[in-house]
């Protein structure tokens, strides 16, 4: 975490007493809120923040996958551009008939993400809460209530045809819970099941162990 982001919060804990307790799901998005009131300050920070991040193991690993057209579509909540980063990095070592180029769809441009999915034009990567680039993002409790229609349906469409793996997400967003949930309901859902990988099962949330249930119980 940005230590001086922490400390921030930690002050406004001591003085106003009106966040939530740490590790509270929504803890981040109240914080944020707290502290970048403003739409544009929030993009201005995270502009900021993104400009220093650099792709890690993990990103370079999952942007080879797509690269190499083995993982078909990547959604995710975070702004950065790491992992299309690095599979663009991935793919100049393949021969150019095999290049895996990911069209990138988020919350200002999600007619792409449509077309992708109505023609099976992968890879495809989706930024469910913007790019740092975008005009609009989602951050605060309210704004994360509420989940870009196109977005949530190519997300839940998707999940109709392949299986689900989730890597370093919390299960924060209750838009995007809700979607996963609905997809259980569906008579063909996560076809090649769910992996949700966590370093202890204990730590996952409760909106998560009850999808995790659900799922157990559908299928």
């Amino acid at each position: 975490a940005d230590p001086i982001w922490q400390a921030r919060i930690d002050h406004h804990h001591e003085r106003q007493g009106k966040l939530p307790p740490k590790w509270h799901p929504s803890e981040y998005s109240r914080a944020f809120e707290a502290l970048y009131p403003t739409p544009e300050d929030r993009r201005l920070y995270i502009r900021n923040q993104v400009s220093k991040g650099s792709p890690s193991l993990g990103h370079k690993v999952l942007g080879s996958l797509v690269g190499a057209r083995k993982t078909p579509c990547v959604f995710t909540t975070n702004f950065d551009s790491l992992v299309e980063s690095a599979a663009t990095v991935a793919s100049q070592l393949l021969p150019a008939g095999e290049r895996g180029a990911p069209t990138l769809a988020a919350i200002d441009n999600a007619e792409r993400a449509e077309t992708c999915l109505r023609e099976s034009e992968w890879p495809l990567i989706v930024k469910l809460h913007g790019d740092y680039q975008s005009v609009n993002l989602k951050n605060t409790d309210e704004e994360l209530k509420q989940q870009d229609a196109q977005l949530r349906l190519v997300l839940t469409q998707s999940l109709q045809r392949f299986g689900l793996v989730v890597v370093g997400y919390s299960g924060r967003d209750e838009s995007v819970m809700q979607a996963l949930n609905a997809v259980l309901r569906d008579p063909v859902a996560y076809p090649k099941g769910i992996y949700w990988l966590c370093q202890d099962p204990a730590s996952l949330l409760p909106a998560v162990r009850e999808f995790l249930e659900q799922a157990e119980l559908a299928h």
